[in-house]
């Protein structure tokens, strides 16, 4: 990927659809950063749930996109398949400073 956040958002919502693979995922963009305490990830999942129905559980794995300007993607994986992830609201983000996905 270019290192910029808008052709990361366009790449992963064309390439990437709902109920992927974590696996397809890094095939399109590259392994991202598997963060070991999503606790911030977590309380945003808790606070907006009609955002994120699939909530979140132990066991799930969360992997981090970082672009410049400190801002970073979160993807949230069960059982190694994207969950609270939609790809139409990725696309409608290009802009470089929004940093948090879901639905």
């Amino acid at each position: 990927m270019t290192g910029s956040q808008r052709y990361f958002n366009i790449a992963v919502s064309r390439a990437v659809p709902k109920g992927a693979t974590l696996d397809q995922l890094e095939s399109v963009v590259g392994p991202g950063q598997r963060v070991a305490d999503p606790s911030w990830s977590k309380k945003c999942i808790e606070r907006m749930p009609s955002d994120n129905p699939d909530g979140w559980r132990e066991g799930d794995v969360f992997v981090s996109y970082s672009f410049p300007g400190k801002v970073t993607w979160y993807f949230q994986a069960r059982g190694g398949r994207l969950i609270n992830y939609e790809p139409s609201v990725l696309a409608g983000q290009p802009q470089e400073h929004i940093a948090l996905i879901g639905r």
